[in-house]
């Protein structure tokens, strides 16, 4: 039982939220491992919001999991 909460947590942290980027322009598929929030943004959102932090671990959704 403890093992299936723990799982069921790992997965929501894994799911992706929302499809719109916050631009409203283009498809959200990007978020950031060391931001604390799970907003995804589009690329181009996502690159603005990461020009002064180079070390954050930046990952893409492919549709199936996030590809670092």
């Amino acid at each position: 039982m403890c093992a299936s909460i723990v799982m069921n947590a790992l997965m929501e942290h894994e799911a992706l939220i929302s499809t719109r980027c916050a631009c409203e322009r283009r498809r959200a598929s990007w978020r950031c491992k060391e931001c604390h929030q799970r907003t995804m943004f589009c690329r181009e959102c996502m690159r603005n919001a990461h020009l002064e932090m180079p070390f954050h671990q930046i990952q893409k959704w492919t549709g199936q999991y996030f590809r670092p």
